[in-house]
Order: C-alpha cells, then sequence, then structure tokens
C-alpha cells in the first residue's frame, strides 16, 4: 500500500541544493514491492548555476557534419531540483524547468555525449554534473520512470497521471510552467524503444507516450537536458586490490587486471570441469586468464577468452549457465534453473553466467560495451565515443581476447530474442569487438562461444 509523506523545510539539504522556491517536499511510497523516495527542492536558477553563461555556451548539439543544430527555447532555464532513490539507490538531479532547444534530433544531442551522461559540465560551486536525457520508460505508466517520478510528481496532472504519485506537491506546475501539455514540448528521452526509434514523452497532454526516429528533427521537438550530479566514488569491494585499478572516465568501471585460472582455481582446475559442462569442443587450453571487473555494485571475472566453441545457447542455458542469480530461462517449452555456481581457492563464491550485452552495438551501458568495449582497442563503433571505450592505458588487441575471427569468437550473452517466432541468442565480437549479431539459439557452428562470467556472490 503507498502512503505519501510531505515535509516542511530541512535547512541543511536545502542549502546544498540552493533552493529558491519552496522548502523540500517529499514523496515517499511503495510501488510493485520496491522502495521509492522523491525529495523536491525547489528550483535553481541559471545564474545561480552557471552564472552569465548560457546552457549553450556549454554544450550545442551537431549533426553528422559536425555543424551546430537546434533553435533556441530558452537558453537559461531554471531548473528542477530532484534527489530520488529506488531501493536505496540515489540519484540527484537538476532537470530543465523548460526546454533548452527545439528542432534537434536525438542523435544531435548523443553526439554530444549529452543523451546517456558522457558530456560533463560544472557549476560555479565546483560541483560536477553528467548531461543527460531523462528516463521516460516504456509505456504511459511507466511509474518508476524520472518523467512519470519527477516531472509527473510536481504537475498538476492530466486524465493518467492522476493520483497521490502524480502532482503532490503544495503548488503544482501547470502546462505554462514547464511547456508540456497542449502546444507543449515532446521532449526527447534517452531510451530506446525499438531498433530504429528513441521514447519522447509530452505535448497534447503531459503523460503522452510517443516514439520516432532519432535523426529527426521539427519544430514540436524539444530538448529537456538533465544534469546529474557526480557523487563521490563509493569504496570499493574489500576483495579488490585497489592499488592496480584502472578506471573508466566515468568512474563507473573499475578494471583490477587479470587473475590466472590456477591462482583462481587451483592448477590444472578448469571451468567446464567444475561445473560439468563438456558440450562442444574445448578451446586452446579450456583455462584463459580472468579479467577483473567492479562494475554497478558487483565484482566480476570475465573469460579472457572463450573456453569452449561449436556449442548453442540452448545448451547453456539448459546446463543453467546463461542468467545466475537462481533465475529461470526458457527453452522450448521448459524453464531451467540458473543456479550455478564455483569457489575460488580462496573460498569466495560465484555465480556462472553470461555475459549482459544490452539490445544493440551501442546499447553503452550494457556490460560487454562497459567492460570489454573498455578495455579492448576500439573499433569502428566503438571509437565513436571515446569516453567510454578503449579507456585501459594499455588497451587489448581484439585477438588477444578472441574476438577477430577464431573459434568461438562470437560470445553467447545473456539475453535472447525471438525473430519471427524462433529465439535467436544475442551473440559479440567475431570480426570486431563492437558486433552485435543474433543467431538461432539451437546453432551450434564453431564460431560460437561459451566466455563464463563469474559474478561475486556477497556474503
Amino acid at each position: 500500500m503507498a502512503y505519501l509523506l510531505r515535509f516542511g523545510w530541512l535547512a541543511a539539504l536545502a542549502l546544498v541544493w540552493g533552493c529558491e522556491r519552496d522548502p523540500v517536499e517529499t514523496l515517499a511510497t511503495d510501488y510493485d514491492n520496491r522502495q521509492v523516495v522523491v525529495r523536491f527542492y525547489g528550483e535553481r536558477s541559471s545564474s545561480a548555476l552557471f552564472g552569465e553563461k548560457t546552457f549553450p555556451d556549454l554544450i550545442q548539439p551537431v549533426d553528422a557534419r559536425g555543424k551546430v543544430r537546434g533553435e533556441i527555447h530558452r537558453a537559461s532555464p531554471d531548473w528542477l531540483a530532484f534527489d530520488y532513490q529506488i531501493d536505496g539507490e540515489r540519484s540527484r538531479v537538476l532537470v530543465a524547468k523548460q526546454p533548452v532547444m527545439h528542432t534537434v534530433a536525438w542523435w544531435d544531442i548523443a553526439r554530444v555525449g549529452a543523451a546517456d551522461g558522457d558530456a560533463r559540465v560544472t557549476d560555479l560551486d565546483g560541483t560536477e554534473y553528467r548531461v543527460r536525457l531523462l528516463h521516460c520508460g516504456q509505456h504511459t505508466m511507466d511509474e518508476l520512470s524520472e518523467w512519470n517520478l519527477l516531472i509527473g510528481g510536481v504537475h498538476q496532472g492530466d486524465m493518467d497521471f492522476r493520483g497521490e504519485r502524480y502532482g503532490w506537491i503544495r503548488r503544482p506546475y501547470d502546462n505554462d510552467d514547464l511547456k508540456v501539455g497542449y502546444q507543449g514540448s515532446l521532449n526527447w528521452c534517452q531510451d530506446r524503444y525499438s531498433q530504429n526509434r528513441r521514447v519522447m514523452r509530452g505535448y497534447y497532454f503531459v503523460s503522452r507516450f510517443h516514439a520516432a526516429r532519432p535523426g529527426f528533427r521539427g519544430s514540436r521537438v524539444y530538448w529537456r537536458p538533465v544534469l546529474e550530479v557526480v557523487e563521490p566514488e563509493a569504496v570499493p569491494d574489500e576483495t579488490l586490490d585497489h592499488a592496480v585499478a584502472q578506471r573508466s572516465p566515468d568512474g563507473q568501471v573499475r578494471y583490477y587486471g587479470t587473475v590466472g585460472n590456477d591462482e583462481l582455481f587451483g592448477s590444472g582446475t578448469k571451468i567446464a570441469d567444475l561445473v560439468g559442462f563438456h558440450k562442444g569442443e574445448e578451446h586452446e587450453t579450456g583455462a584463459p586468464d580472468w579479467l577483473k571487473f567492479h562494475y554497478r555494485g558487483q565484482t566480476l571475472l570475465v573469460a579472457a577468452q572463450s573456453v569452449r566453441h561449436s556449442l548453442s545457447w540452448n545448451a547453456l542455458a539448459k546446463a543453467g549457465l546463461v542468467a545466475g542469480e537462481n533465475r529461470k530461462v526458457r527453452v522450448g517449452m521448459r524453464r531451467y534453473d540458473q543456479d550455478v555456481t564455483v569457489t575460488d581457492t580462496d573460498g569466495n563464491r560465484y555465480w556462472v553466467r553470461l555475459i549482459q550485452c544490452g539490445k544493440s552495438t551501442l546499447d553503452h551501458d550494457s556490460e560487454w560495451n562497459r567492460l570489454i568495449g573498455g578495455v579492448v582497442e576500439p573499433d569502428g563503433d566503438f571509437a565513436r565515443f571515446p569516453s567510454r571505450y578503449g579507456w585501459l592505458d594499455e588497451p587489448f588487441e581484439p585477438a588477444a581476447l578472441n574476438l577477430h575471427t577464431d573459434r568461438g569468437a562470437a560470445t553467447w550473452c545473456r539475453e535472447n530474442v525471438s525473430i519471427y517466432g524462433d529465439e535467436h541468442g544475442i551473440n559479440r565480437g567475431f570480426l570486431v569487438p563492437s558486433r552485435f549479431h543474433a543467431t538461432p539459439a539451437d546453432f551450434t557452428g564453431w564460431g560460437f562461444g561459451w566466455r563464463p562470467v563469474l559474478q561475486l556472490i556477497e556474503d
């Protein structure tokens, strides 16, 4: 059952945000067994953040030829300050009260890193922010999307945005305040809706859900930036060797070098033997080094090479080696438990699973792009976003990670998709590291390999 709390002035936090409108107000609720807390700190002026600089002075969207695109709507918008948590995971964001530009394509924004947080700006107080778009979900009533939580939370509402989760602040904004609703703005969002379309929200009604091709420009299509505070780096897991860590430019990925297979499991011990999986053929020794990462709160060991090849995605799923974490995976009409674990020589336990590869070549936050893409020499697609790819001081050559044309070079991934009613397993690599492909899940060609991931089980 949801519950709503509204608090008065919290001086210390308000001073941090430099609020200029209202004291802090809070929504605390449960949704779908998830705990949600949203705090609204009122507005911050653009001049308080950036002085005389307009936002286009800091970031300007460009087209494929480098030409500046977009027409100015509000060069120096006020900013709505929020602090929200979902199951304890916290974000502090400033959302432009009104859009900055219109007649701008999603790709124009993405090319300068302002779609998913590659771009950075710093305010007059020295606070650093990632510049990105709002998360808007996959449908109108995607309750945990930022559009519904934040914009819906402070707007006076419409026929869909009704109830205690919407318009809960004391003085909700109307359509003209936020440039939404009828004759308002259709806002680009960070989310992908399909292979060819990106999500948009607003216009006609604040709740309106829409999607368009990312190259589309129109006078009703707007850019409403979000500034997300770059938080101090969390303390890494105690099992990690802090001295050798290399970090991605945004600090979200830490790489701790390689761990030898013998060091991990003992001399001559192979992962295939530990889990009793011997489908296909062994690749080289079947006992590669392991790349050690910390990403999204998880310690992960990724095999530097495939350990076996000429095997299908279905075979891995039936053996419980696809998803880990006690999940279930369907193959045909049956669901298979994904509960395989192994223990290293130090007594640490790990789920054995496949790497998460996302929904497209440039699914930037997928484990494949973040981890493999971060430590391998960039290819044509990965090189387009240099702050995410190939950031290691001495990145691996693709061949060193079995990402060229060798046996097992197409790595089976955690995801599968249905294409014309037939199940296909996602796979990455082969030819170039960034390659994204889907192959019938029962296919056993020599190019397809098992590259296990070990996910540390925290006590």
